[in-house]
């Protein structure tokens, strides 16, 4: 089961708010571009304010709802709207990736295992480019988890909410291995749809 299942449902709540800012003149891109710039302002707070303003750490499960929610909005606006270019496409995909990295990348100043945690944002990383090469090689998106994109902040808001609540993270270093574990899990998943994909294509 993975958060991504439910995006259907997801972007239903959220057609209303796509509609309306289409009709007051905002494109896909600019949402896009609007939710990178929001995780760049949540990683910088964090990493030099939460450590001694806990209230700082509330941003993540907050400011990740909302980035989600922009997500399937832009997505919504280019598919349903005629908004979708080749610019968007990328502005997506690298949007994502720069989002994730900084978000990680501003807990470092938290963490007693930055090694740990720098591998993780190297992993997710990975997933993405494994799943924009199977839209590439196959013409679909590997959304394939178990640690995709939307479980991803699902942890990272509830590891926000645990610091904002000033509970101490229990055995740290293993939670980061398994998130490790579960991230390569994901890569070999997109992995294997893409060969078999592929595979059933050329039979």
């Amino acid at each position: 089961m993975s958060v991504h299942q439910l995006k259907t449902a997801f972007q239903n709540k959220l057609r209303p708010i796509s509609n309306t800012l289409v009709k007051q003149g905002f494109t896909a891109n600019q949402i896009t571009l609007s939710a990178v710039i929001l995780s760049l302002i949540m990683a910088h707070l964090i990493a030099r304010h939460a450590k001694h303003h806990k209230a700082y750490w509330y941003l993540l499960p907050t400011g990740l709802f909302v980035r989600m929610a922009m997500n399937a909005i832009d997505g919504m606006m280019a598919k349903e709207h005629g908004q979708a270019s080749t610019l968007g496409a990328w502005l997506n995909e690298s949007g994502d990736m720069v989002s994730d990295t900084a978000l990680f990348l501003g807990l470092l100043p938290h963490t007693n295992h930055p090694a740990h945690l720098v591998f993780i944002t190297t992993l997710s990383i990975a997933t993405e480019l494994t799943a924009i090469m199977a839209t590439l090689l196959t013409g679909e998106r590997a959304n394939h988890g178990p640690l995709g994109k939307s479980d991803r902040a699902l942890a990272l808001g509830i590891f926000g909410l645990i610091k904002g609540l000033d509970k101490e993270l229990s055995h740290e270093c293993l939670i980061l291995i398994i998130a490790q574990l579960l991230l390569i899990k994901t890569i070999i998943n997109r992995g294997q749809a893409i060969i078999c994909h592929r595979s059933t294509n050329q039979q």
